[in-house]
């Protein structure tokens, strides 16, 4: 199921999320519409570039 806001869903959107979200100080929402916008490709060469998994807040 396509969301327009990635917040919206249930799945995405959990206290277990929010809290990772603060430990490793990344920004969930951010990375899913980095990736949908710029794709597989751009999305894991900019990871690579800054040396993290996701993009940080």
């Amino acid at each position: 199921m396509e969301y327009k806001d990635v917040m919206d869903c249930k799945k995405f959107n959990t206290f277990i999320g929010k809290v990772f979200s603060v430990i490793f100080r990344s920004n969930r929402e951010g990375s899913i519409k980095y990736f949908k916008e710029k794709g597989y490709d751009n999305f894991a060469a900019k990871m690579d570039k800054s040396r993290r998994m996701s993009i940080g807040k």
